[in-house]
């Protein structure tokens, strides 16, 4: 596994030892973070030339697609 994937479970995992563990939490959250994390990348990964909408557009269709609110 890589390792921003680990310091994401880790992150949620260590916010969740605070309350009894609900692991269906846990992973929802982790899912959450890593369908930010993807949004972000797609975002910067458009083409230097391209409209900053294009950029948000490409962003938010991956957040939507997943039901991620921003």
């Amino acid at each position: 596994m890589k390792d921003r994937i680990r310091e994401l479970w880790a992150q949620c995992v260590i916010k969740h030892t605070k309350t009894p563990m609900n692991w269906q939490d846990v992973a929802d959250e982790f899912a959450e973070l890593i369908v930010r994390e993807c949004a972000g990348v797609a975002e910067v990964s458009m083409p230097i030339n391209s409209y900053p909408d294009d950029r948000l557009t490409v962003k938010n269709n991956v957040l939507k697609h997943f039901g991620v609110e921003e």
